[in-house]
């Protein structure tokens, strides 16, 4: 990648996201990627650029947002890629340039949100009250579920996604209602993407999926050691990254951690994937 273009960061407190993050960077350099990872965390992680998080607390994810204007503002790069500790790389992603189109930030856009199954982890509150607090904003349409995995800002919009986040917990609080970050930044991305449907998921799968989009046969292709050419996972429609999102780790000095809730399934194909 273009490090004139784009710069990533991500944010690991605590041994369980900086174990993870190592992961995911090993992975990166297995493929090529040589780009730097830039980290807001509470200690130093191998492979990555890291930043004193300054014991910001974690306050719903809000964090992310002080961070995004206070520090990774000041990163080279035009676009600023926010990736989760919890993904893994299979290859260098290609055309990334047209991700955000117009638009000044681009996060992938999943199914509808009607359709999901709980966001209170996610999101803060289950899945009518957020729809409702998405009205209530001004988005129109039926909303999708935008999971705030992987997130890209043009640097030159940073200080709007900062205010229309803040306003809109702002807004949810004064309704009697407390979210957590990734509605706040799905309410963004809904406001300031002119056209969803060139953001979905979908259509950019070779790029990003998360692991519950991915078939067993599809997760077996990744796995294979055969099959690892970066040009024979594209020509297959496979992601160069892969959300395996976040799954129950003992640790001896933190105890066991609490996670996001995968099937039996995803969450051994995640740990067999963190080794």
């Amino acid at each position: 990648m273009n490090p004139k273009e784009y710069a990533f960061w991500s944010v690991a407190m605590g041994a369980s996201e900086r174990a993870a993050m190592a992961r995911l960077v090993a992975s990166a350099r297995g493929v090529g990627v040589s780009d730097p990872f830039h980290v807001m965390t509470d200690a130093p992680i191998p492979g990555c650029e890291c930043y004193d998080g300054m014991g910001l607390p974690e306050d719903s994810g809000f964090r992310w947002l002080a961070y995004l204007k206070a520090a990774v503002v000041k990163l080279p790069g035009r676009i600023m890629v926010y990736v989760d500790p919890w993904h893994r790389w299979y290859s260098r992603p290609g055309r990334m340039t047209g991700l955000c189109g117009r638009s000044p930030i681009h996060i992938p856009l999943e199914g509808p949100l009607a359709d999901e199954g709980a966001t209170e982890g996610c999101y803060g509150v289950s899945v009518a009250e957020a729809i409702e607090h998405l009205r209530r904003g001004g988005v129109t349409g039926d909303p999708r579920f935008a999971r705030p995995a992987w997130v890209m800002v043009r640097r030159s919009a940073i200080d709007e996604v900062y205010t229309l986040a803040g306003d809109f917990r702002r807004r949810c609080r004064e309704a009697g209602g407390e979210v957590r970050l990734g509605l706040a930044l799905s309410y963004a991305m809904h406001m300031l993407c002119a056209d969803p449907e060139a953001h979905l998921a979908e259509a950019r799968r070779d790029l990003w999926l998360p692991l519950g989009a991915l078939d067993l046969e599809e997760r077996a292709v990744l796995e294979s050691t055969v099959i690892s050419v970066e040009r024979s996972l594209r020509l297959l429609g496979l992601p160069s990254v892969v959300y395996v999102g976040r799954v129950p780790v003992l640790d001896r000095r933190e105890g066991a951690v609490e996670t996001a809730r995968l099937s039996r399934e995803d969450s051994e194909w995640a740990n067999r994937e963190g080794r």
